[in-house]
């Protein structure tokens, strides 16, 4: 009796492993492999968030039934046509989706490079180009960078270059910049070239230019659009405009001034003499002041128009000279610390994105051995734009405790 219930017991287990194995290789079957990367050239790999691109328009009778075009470089498709000289209308389909899925652009100007647009089914949102000349032309399409351009096929040779410095980013990975080339003529400016700077040694270069004059413009994220002017390429040959330094933009923070207050000497819980504090890093703000050896309530109060709330408080009774603030509004709400010894003492508040946190605000208090401004200010601190503003005199004191 016994082995006939361990062989159903057994018989048993081999038909639930059995079932286990046909509805897990069902799973699979149902289940889409990822894209395996285009190869072009053979052998080699391109990244692409997509499976084809066809470039269709006025020039092939607005086909659905093109053939892709291929991926030349990480995000880069290109097609060369031969096209007679005049106006086209054209658009790039994605994924052999028809008109459901295509780049076009809506108002698009009749331009040799510009940019373009992921949209469906929208009649007329066709892209345009003035094609001065008949011949094979090139038209290349930068997914990632939402661009397109359209060049001469191989006659054209020259060339923009350099090399790219970032104020503060001195060591590579460095930012990634978008290099737009502009062909200045007496009647007009165009677009005649798009490249982007490489990350690793920030060099660049601009291709496929015909001879002539040309400005180009610089961009890249948190740093000042720049602009170099006066680049001749001549001969079909490269214009070296050698090395071209960046400067970063002012910092970025959610609000546009912030000032320290509490019931330190410096405020005593009033606006009008309150020190403002300086942006020192994107959502980071600091300001340093001298103390004497006490508990002190304190805030940070944002705006600068008067106004107390809300303001960086606590509604859990925080203490301590770093820990987690939020967004409070009412009296009773302030932060406190003691501070351990008389001297020069450094606030700082992390708006968000603190100790790994994408919301949660913090502050922190430590010893500085900078010199200080008593009022108003934000002496041994960065961004004194941001300090030049004051708050009027006429602003009505708001009672002692905050």
């Amino acid at each position: 009796m016994v082995n006939k219930m361990k062989k159903a017991y057994s018989l048993t287990s081999m038909a639930v492993l059995v079932a286990g194995v046909l509805f897990a290789l069902a799973f699979l079957s149902c289940t889409k492999d990822p894209p395996s990367p285009v190869l072009n050239p053979p052998g080699k790999a391109f990244l692409t968030r997509f499976q084809t691109i066809q470039l269709t328009g006025s020039f092939k009778n607005w086909s659905l039934d093109v053939t892709s075009m291929s991926l030349v470089g990480d995000y880069v498709w290109e097609e060369k046509v031969s096209l007679t000289a005049g106006d086209i209308g054209f658009k790039f389909l994605i994924d052999g989706n028809g008109w459901a899925d295509v780049f076009g652009k809506t108002n698009a100007e009749k331009t040799l490079a510009g940019p373009v647009e992921r949209m469906g089914d929208v009649y007329g949102a066709d892209l345009k180009a003035t094609i001065p000349s008949s011949g094979v032309w090139v038209f290349r399409l930068y997914e990632d960078l939402l661009r397109y351009t359209i060049t001469p096929s191989v006659s054209v040779t020259g060339a923009i270059s350099g090399k790219l410095t970032f104020s503060h980013d001195g060591t590579a990975p460095f930012p990634k910049a978008t290099l737009t080339a502009y062909k200045v003529t007496s009647q007009d400016t165009t677009t005649s070239a798009i490249s982007e700077s490489d990350t690793l040694t920030g060099d660049f270069a601009l291709s496929g230019l015909s001879d002539g004059s040309y400005f180009v413009r610089i961009q890249a994220a948190a740093y000042r659009d720049t602009t170099i002017a006066g680049i001749t390429v001549s001969g079909g040959g490269t214009t070296n405009i050698g090395t071209v330094a960046l400067q970063r933009v002012a910092f970025v923070g959610g609000w546009q001034k912030l000032q320290l207050v509490g019931d330190f000497p410096q405020s005593n819980w009033t606006l009008a003499q309150s020190p403002y504090m300086a942006l020192i890093a994107d959502s980071t703000w600091s300001v340093t002041i001298s103390l004497s050896a006490s508990t002190i309530q304190f805030k940070f109060v944002p705006r600068g128009d008067g106004t107390w709330d809300p303001s960086y408080g606590t509604s859990s009774g925080q203490t301590g000279l770093t820990g987690p603030t939020s967004l409070v509004s009412g009296t009773g709400t302030h932060l406190t610390a003691a501070i351990p010894s008389t001297g020069n003492w450094k606030f700082v508040l992390h708006e968000k994105g603190y100790l790994g946190s994408s919301t949660q605000a913090w502050y922190e208090i430590s010893p500085a051995t900078v010199q200080v401004t008593e009022k108003g200010s934000a002496a041994g601190t960065s961004g004194a734009d941001l300090r030049r503003a004051r708050v009027p005199a006429k602003i009505l004191e708001r009672g002692k405790t905050r």
